[in-house]
């Protein structure tokens, strides 16, 4: 799934890995969700399904997935 924020339509936030069964809680914790400034998802559910973001290099992603909780 590619989730589109309001800022720039031109960086999505790549999420993989969900199920059916994981689509209330990941849809709640979505719309609750805070993108930190660096890039990437603050919330642990969501950080969990990151997959990347569009307009990254494979080093900033990298750096992001390190840092994640």
């Amino acid at each position: 799934m590619c989730v589109y924020g309001p800022a720039s339509p031109c960086d999505g936030d790549w999420y993989g890995g969900l199920r059916a069964a994981d689509a209330p809680a990941f849809l709640a914790a979505l719309l609750d969700a805070r993108i930190d400034s660096a890039g990437g998802p603050a919330e642990p559910l969501l950080a969990r399904h990151w997959r990347g973001r569009l307009g990254l290099t494979k080093d900033e992603q990298a750096r992001r997935v390190r840092r994640s909780p």
